[in-house]
């Protein structure tokens, strides 16, 4: 009999300072527990994350969505987001820890791609699901992040 492992985000996005991994989160959104607390995944092999640069201000997120569609890779999962969490300054990419948004969009409970932006304040990790679909959403400088494989691992503007 075949054991799987799972990934539970109840066990890991929880508000305080979790030693074992060393990740300390200040808040997590109503919104991120309802679309991603009864969700599992399939445990997978750490793989590289890339951070792109949102370089338009009108960085909404049906534009961002379609240029990343058009990279090689796999989405983002919530295990993805953990690691990142873990070893925010990897070498693949760093994530911004200035207060400035770090977004990965990722699958929900229900099969939709959400907008799970990612903040660090002086008190931990601020994790919520904020989507922009008018002019004026991301903020320039803003980082999105994709998972991606080795050929596909320059940066683009989004």
């Amino acid at each position: 009999m075949k054991i799987e492992l799972m990934f539970n985000p109840k066990d890991h996005f929880k508000v305080g300072n979790n030693a074992r991994h060393q990740v300390r989160i200040a808040s997590v959104s109503e919104r991120f527990i309802q679309l991603f607390g009864g969700k599992k995944e399939k445990f997978h092999p750490h793989r590289p994350i890339y951070g792109y640069s949102v370089e338009e201000v009108s960085g909404i997120d049906t534009h961002v969505l379609e240029q990343l569609a058009g990279r090689e890779g796999t989405p983002v999962t919530l295990q993805d987001l953990w690691w990142k969490l873990k070893n925010p300054f990897e070498l693949s990419s760093n994530m911004h820890t200035n207060g400035q948004a770090n977004i990965f969009y990722i699958e929900d409970v229900n099969g939709e791609i959400q907008p799970v932006m990612v903040r660090r304040t002086r008190k931990g990790w601020k994790i919520d699901v904020r989507i922009f679909d008018e002019e004026g959403g991301r903020r320039e400088g803003d980082l999105v992040f994709s998972a991606a494989t080795e050929s596909n691992s320059e940066r683009i503007a989004v």
